[in-house]
């Protein structure tokens, strides 16, 4: 038997980022995070994750692999693979103003270990300039460092008030 147990809700702040912080402890090894991105914007954008580790600093070195298939409603599916990046780009999907935006969920494993790689499995829905995609995707830190957060990221416009992130933690009995 398993239970989730919600750890914390952050809002967006229309800022080109919002960090989650203090969500990820020795309590569990698996968490989920539910999440809704849009920006303000109005041409479509890729919103990145990085990690933030225990002494509260985000972790910008270039050790963050990722694979991304994507089911394209419009055209053919397509792949994405970046090794050694400086972030998990992309990794809540290109979205843009309100309606149109990314969701979906992440499954984060062993965040707080210092002896296990942190990894991550998404799977979401993304929809911009008409165009639609399903997503499912594979991301890993290649530090072992104790994570205790995440940030969210753009690099030329905001996340507005619309954007959310809901952390859970995963109790496995």
């Amino acid at each position: 038997m398993s239970s989730l147990r919600l750890i914390k809700k952050v809002d967006g702040t229309g800022a080109t980022s919002v960090s989650v912080t203090d969500v990820f402890n020795a309590d569990f090894d698996i968490y989920k995070i539910e999440y809704f991105c849009v920006n303000d914007s109005g041409s479509p954008k890729g919103a990145s994750l990085r990690l933030i580790n225990s002494s509260g600093s985000v972790i910008s070195s270039s050790l963050y692999n990722r694979a991304i298939h994507q089911l394209n409603t419009n055209v053919n599916f397509s792949e994405t693979y970046s090794m050694n990046a400086d972030k998990a780009l992309d990794a809540f999907g290109n979205m843009r103003v309100v309606p149109e935006g990314a969701s979906g969920v992440m499954w984060v494993f062993n965040p707080y270990s210092t002896s296990a790689f942190t990894t991550i499995i998404q799977t979401g829905f993304m929809n911009w300039n008409g165009s639609r995609a399903g997503t499912h995707s594979v991301f890993c830190l290649k530090e072992l460092t104790s994570v205790t957060g995440f940030q969210a990221l753009l690099t030329s416009t905001n996340l507005t008030t619309d954007t959310y992130f809901r952390v859970y933690g995963l109790a496995v009995k």
